[in-house]
């Protein structure tokens, strides 16, 4: 081999590696700064099911989601995936239409003397006493309840005459089923309750099969109590009841707040109301069925509360008015008796 020659041919090898080097290391160069694809961004796409569409917002009247978590941050805007096309909304519970509420009582349906009441969801109930066993109940969201309108005829008192959304009857007897005198509002319907459950709103009506007397309803047959939950506070009537309790019924009734017991005798001594009101253990107790000085006819010949509230260990709180506005939140811890004064 020829010396000259191989000295020439080592340094273009030399520069053909150097070349190759160079040219690798502008490639990898090159590739380190080009730019990378556009990241996609998961958390504001929408989920989609396996069939590819956008789910479709809730139906129906209400829709019951669970809240967020606390600290959650609001969701990104996203869109369907198609340029100028923003994502179907999922209806949020803002967004969702409201219960209708119930109207509010006007003055002229309210009883007589009663206080012009304006709906409180928190808290506010008015009972008022319209003789014998009929109450008026009005709830915290506007629900009105009657609960046995009697005819006049049959205790000598003024009939009861308003509007009412609800009437609860308890006996088959004119002294406590007289559902003519209590007349739908304008424009609605009306419920008459008759051992069965009903609900309007805020008020919910559960009822607990009892009788009038305490053989079994054997001589003045069947009567109906009634537990009437307003709002947060729950009423029990027990109508024209005539025996003491059994343990299956005090369980129905379940924690009372405010317990309508019968005390002139009519059905219970005024010794057996008490241990009525001993069996269901209320909050307040608000005596009915008994005559006072003002009442003429049948009714006058019933027991005075002046009976009952002896035989009784609990204090008394004699209310000037037919009417009364209680809270749940000063309801007392103890049982006390509350009398309202009958009439105007």
């Amino acid at each position: 081999m020829n010396p000259d020659r191989s000295r020439r041919a080592a340094p273009k090898a030399g520069l053909v590696i150097v070349a190759t080097a160079l040219v690798l290391g502008a490639v990898l160069f090159a590739a380190t700064r080009a730019p990378s694809p556009p990241p996609t961004d998961m958390a504001a796409a929408p989920t989609r099911p396996t069939g590819g569409q956008a789910p479709a917002p809730p139906t129906g009247d209400h829709v019951s989601e669970a809240p967020p978590s606390p600290g959650a941050k609001a969701p990104t805007p996203a869109t369907d995936g198609k340029p100028g096309r923003p994502a179907p909304a999922v209806p949020t519970p803002s967004a969702m239409p409201a219960p209708a509420p119930t109207p509010p009582v006007r003055p002229e349906e309210l009883p007589p003397d009663h206080p012009v009441v304006n709906a409180d969801p928190s808290t506010q109930v008015s009972i008022q006493w319209l003789g014998h066993s009929c109450f008026y109940i009005h709830s915290p969201g506007g629900v009105t309840v009657v609960t046995d309108p009697f005819d006049p005829k049959a205790t000598g008192l003024p009939a009861p005459s308003m509007g009412a959304h609800l009437i609860t009857i308890s006996a088959d007897d004119p002294r406590h089923n007289n559902r003519q005198a209590i007349h739908a509002f304008q424009g609605e319907t009306q419920t008459v309750v008759r051992g069965t459950e009903a609900r309007q709103g805020d008020l919910q009506i559960l009822p607990v099969s009892t009788y009038r007397d305490p053989a079994g309803g054997s001589r003045e047959g069947r009567n109906t109590a009634y537990v009437i939950q307003a709002g947060p506070m729950r009423i029990v009537h027990l109508g024209d009841l005539g025996h003491t309790l059994n343990p299956a019924q005090v369980k129905a009734l379940g924690a009372v707040d405010i317990l309508m017991v019968p005390v002139g005798g009519d059905g219970l001594s005024p010794k057996d109301a008490v241990t009525v009101a001993k069996q269901v253990n209320p909050k307040i107790v608000i005596p009915m069925a008994y005559s006072t000085s003002s009442m003429s006819g049948a009714d006058a010949r019933l027991r005075p509360v002046d009976d009952f509230i002896a035989a009784s260990p609990y204090a008394r709180t004699e209310k000037e008015a037919d009417v009364m506005i209680l809270s749940i939140f000063y309801v007392t811890a103890s049982t006390e008796i509350y009398t309202l004064r009958y009439g105007r």
